[in-house]
């Protein structure tokens, strides 16, 4: 079994590359599409900073989940992937959610809500695929030397 300590750092790892891997494909994509603009590195670097520091809700709610996870042999990798993916746009739609009952008036975040639930889903999904990939190779690496074992 994977010590707790090693799992929140493997989810650290995860987030922080999925969130740079996120800032940066957004980033290129808005070069792509103002080819003529003029961009600078620190605009570059704040675009992929900012999809960094918004995903930071998502990883302190999947913290419980992480902290149980002792299996991810089988269906419980696809099931655990399921869960990972849905934190994001689950928090994003409940923090839409909250502005409407609070502002009905307010246009807020259900507005132009398609674009932002699409980056927290990708932001989630891929951050999950790799602590879980991470998880899988830290637990195999653990079997091969005999450190822990799996329970069912």
């Amino acid at each position: 079994m994977v010590p707790w300590w090693k799992r929140l750092i493997l989810s650290a790892i995860s987030w922080l590359t999925a969130g740079i891997a996120i800032g940066v494909i957004l980033a290129l994509q808005n070069i792509a599409t103002n080819p003529n603009a003029h961009f600078e590195t620190a605009e570059f670097l704040g675009g992929i900073w900012v999809v960094v520091c918004c995903s930071v809700p998502g990883l302190l709610l999947a913290i419980p989940i992480i902290l149980t996870l002792t299996n991810i042999r089988g269906w419980r990798f696809w099931i655990y992937l399921a869960i990972g993916s849905s934190i994001g746009p689950l928090l994003i739609l409940g923090f839409g959610l909250y502005i409407f009952l609070a502002e009905p008036n307010a246009g807020g975040l259900m507005a132009h809500g398609a674009p932002v639930i699409g980056l927290a889903t990708a932001v989630s999904c891929l951050t999950s695929l790799f602590f879980l990939l991470l998880l899988r190779r830290v637990q195999a690496a653990m079997v091969d030397k005999g450190m822990g074992r799996i329970s069912a």
